[in-house]
């Protein structure tokens, strides 16, 4: 599996980054975001974002890794 940080190089300039978080997120809070696209997801952390970098960091995998996460997830692997 690759994952890498990275900064869009378009932040503060185009809306390319389409976030979605939890509808019970407040504007306020810190929440996980994420975007995805045909073969990559993009998670990142709202407390992050600053007014000159709205994006903040954020981290990228595959989609099949993020796929593969969300089932061990649904199958308790990853609970204490």
């Amino acid at each position: 599996m690759t994952t890498a940080w990275i900064k869009s190089s378009y932040s503060g300039q185009h809306d390319c980054v389409k976030w979605r978080k939890s509808s019970y997120s407040v504007d306020t809070a810190n929440c996980v975001k994420f975007s995805s696209d045909e073969e990559v997801v993009h998670i990142g952390d709202t407390k992050l974002e600053t007014a000159t970098d709205p994006d903040g960091p954020y981290l990228t995998i595959s989609v099949d890794s993020w796929r593969s996460f969300v089932a061990g997830v649904k199958h308790g692997e990853f609970t204490p």
